[in-house]
């Protein structure tokens, strides 16, 4: 007699799942990258200041990082909240774009079109 085949739960997802605060994995990944390209540089300004290296960069790196994960998959949350998947992903590159450090992958101008037959 054979075993029956479990299907998996995972293979039937449509889109990613939520693993911490409102968030999925990729997304506290850039959360975490992005704490850390903040709080890195910053922490080593203060310690310049204060003279204290390895105290304050590590102790400032470390809680700022910490809160910036506890706070900012909550302000996420709030910003996802009623839009489609996706949505400040696409906001994110629109704004990048607006700022010129991108090209925009969307077709952002306003105005008339032609379907190019003349009348």
């Amino acid at each position: 007699m054979e075993t029956p085949q479990h299907e998996t739960l995972a293979g039937r997802l449509n889109s990613e799942p939520v693993v911490f605060q409102g968030c999925t994995s990729s997304e506290i990944v850039i959360l975490l990258i992005a704490a850390v390209l903040f709080w890195l540089p910053l922490s080593f300004l203060v310690a310049m200041v204060v003279g204290y290296w390895l105290t304050v960069v590590m102790g400032g790196t470390i809680l700022g990082v910490s809160a910036t994960m506890y706070f900012a998959p909550k302000r996420f949350q709030e910003i996802k909240r009623g839009r489609p998947d996706g949505y400040y992903q696409q906001q994110g590159i629109l704004a990048l774009a607006r700022l010129g450090v991108r090209p925009s992958i969307f077709i952002t101008r306003s105005g008339l079109w032609a379907t190019g037959r003349s009348h």
